[in-house]
């Protein structure tokens, strides 16, 4: 089986997630970064948030690889990479 990935930017057109289907193996959504409340610390805070969805074809790809690409994602824009994104 040939693999291909998609990335929807859907976020841009102000949409929060994206889901469909496809013609790609593995799809990854980008949401809107909208303000949300959060917890830090603790306490309730209002902070930019956005969501990030992945979906993709297990007979191509492993659930756990899939875990493992998001939670690269969640760490580079954590540790700093966002300031880097407009």
């Amino acid at each position: 089986m040939r693999a291909t990935f998609g990335l929807s930017n859907l976020g841009s057109l102000g949409m929060t997630a994206c889901f469909g289907p496809s013609v790609c193996t593995s799809v990854f959504g980008v949401g809107a970064v909208a303000d949300r409340v959060i917890v830090r610390a603790g306490e309730l805070k209002v902070g930019p948030m956005m969501t990030l969805a992945l979906s993709f074809d297990q007979r191509a790809m492993d659930a756990e690889q899939a875990a493992l690409f998001l939670k690269a994602v969640k760490l580079l824009m954590e540790g700093g990479l966002a300031k880097y994104i407009d």
